[in-house]
């Protein structure tokens, strides 16, 4: 599962970094970047396919096109991996909607007793990252339209998994491009990106429990700390 993820850099040097302008039916105003602490709900940063690539915003907890109301149940924010072809919330914007979320990356809880340790966890090669995501268009009466996205969870890798059994599904660079081109879907091809993820060199550590609170978003959120009483 990944909670809450993490975006170091500023939007001008993420455009630097993945070769990306903004799109132009997107207002980016609302996404708060750098941002230490990113939860669900929040406007994020996603990465499309038009012609070139292009930023856009996205609510994080995917609305499917079909559903009557707006509204996001918590489990939303993610899709496993093993079941986007068949699930049918997932199915349609895995065919058509694939999208990469920017993130450098996430955090997660390991339960010790009764307490919950939270860890940083995050590409070890230190550059800008993404995670592979699928995003959905709802629209209303009025309407009024809301772009909205999950980020697709593989298993944990052997490293990582004493903390959580589940991890987003990172993309390499060279794996960006073929996700996010929706003009075409090849399944098998699409996959495995997620085989090729286990490659991913991850680092982590632990990090303030300040972070339980989503209003606290800063530097500190990522810096590793000392237990905590």
């Amino acid at each position: 599962m990944c909670g809450r993820f993490a975006v170091k850099s500023s939007l001008e040097q993420l455009k630097k970094d993945f070769g990306a302008e903004e799109s132009e039916n997107s207002d980016l105003s609302s996404v708060s970047l750098p941002s230490f602490n990113i939860a669900p709900g929040s406007d994020i940063l996603i990465l499309v396919f038009e012609g070139l690539r292009k930023f856009k915003k996205a609510k994080w907890g995917l609305v499917p096109s079909w559903s009557k109301e707006p509204k996001t149940p918590y489990s939303m924010i993610n899709a496993r991996a093993e079941s986007l072809a068949e699930k049918p919330s997932f199915s349609l914007p895995f065919r058509k909607r694939r999208c990469a979320v920017i993130a450098d990356g996430y955090f997660e809880w390991k339960k010790e007793g009764k307490e919950k340790i939270p860890y940083y966890i995050y590409a070890k090669n230190g550059k800008s990252s993404a995670f592979a995501g699928i995003f959905d268009i709802w629209s209303g009466e009025d309407e009024k339209t809301i772009m909205s996205v999950a980020i697709i969870t593989i298993e944990a890798q052997n490293e990582t998994r004493f903390i959580h059994n589940r991890m987003p599904a990172f993309l390499g660079q060279k794996d960006i491009d073929m996700w996010i081109d929706n003009s075409s879907y090849n399944r098998e091809a699409l996959e495995s990106v997620f085989e090729k993820n286990r490659e991913t060199t991850l680092a982590f550590h632990r990090v303030t429990k300040k972070i339980n609170s989503p209003a606290f978003n800063l530097p500190e959120c990522i810096e590793p700390a000392e237990k905590e009483n």
